[in-house]
């Protein structure tokens, strides 16, 4: 969420940890998830995605900020894979991190893998639509990637394998997003670092998670061409 609002350069939009009011955040997000946004007035959205589009429609894109395309049909499917990222596979993916059974496990991994199938299936070239920058979809789609292929790791999770078009998908936004990592702190870090002393902090954890991402990755291919 700061990258999105960070790299918008929106004006007055203040960073606020829900630990420094605890009753205003349970009212702005009842599911007590984050992020949430108070908006100028004074209504309460929750959801990522639902946060985004509304940011968007109010400020002009810069160049590396995910939006929706302009074609209808785009339009639902950016949305279309946004929800099946939210709904089947981060709903599911809390069981690689957390003490469950192992049937429980199994059926998650089993619904990450359906979701996982379903985007192959519809995506329509190295992004998940034919349009030529991210949109929405995209970020959705790689951030939660590139949990998966860390945590999912140790119980045989490949969300690539013998998908050829997430594959290349995974390739093309690590390149947009390290890409956009290292511009972003280049140009902006100084400034709103000021603003927001956890920014610093919020940086290194994406970063590292998109390199241990790019790792797992080159590891795979290795061991999968030395089996050739």
């Amino acid at each position: 969420m700061r990258y999105f609002v960070y790299s918008r350069y929106i004006p007055g939009v203040e960073i606020v940890p829900r630990t420094a009011d605890p009753a205003g955040f349970q009212a702005a997000s009842p599911l007590g998830k984050v992020p949430a946004l108070v908006t100028d007035t004074g209504a309460f959205l929750f959801e990522s995605e639902a946060i985004n589009e509304y940011l968007a429609e109010l400020c002009k894109p810069p160049v590396f900020v995910p939006m929706l395309p302009t074609d209808p049909d785009e339009r639902a499917l950016s949305r279309a894979v946004s929800r099946v990222v939210d709904i089947h596979i981060g709903a599911n993916m809390p069981v690689l991190w957390t003490k469950v059974d192992d049937a429980a496990r199994a059926k998650a991994i089993a619904e990450i893998h359906k979701a996982l199938d379903a985007i192959e299936g519809k995506i329509t070239g190295p992004l998940v639509t034919s349009h030529k920058k991210p949109v929405l979809a995209d970020a959705a789609l790689a951030t939660t990637l590139i949990h998966v292929t860390i945590f999912g790791s140790r119980y045989g999770l490949k969300p690539f394998e013998n998908r050829p078009k997430l594959t290349l998908f995974n390739e093309t936004m690590l390149k947009v997003l390290c890409a956009f990592a290292y511009l972003f702190v280049y140009f902006s870090f100084f400034f709103f670092s000021l603003q927001d002393p956890d920014f610093k902090k919020v940086h290194q954890e994406v970063h590292g998670e998109i390199e241990r991402a790019r790792q797992a990755a080159k590891a795979a291919q290795a061991k999968a061409q030395a089996k050739l």
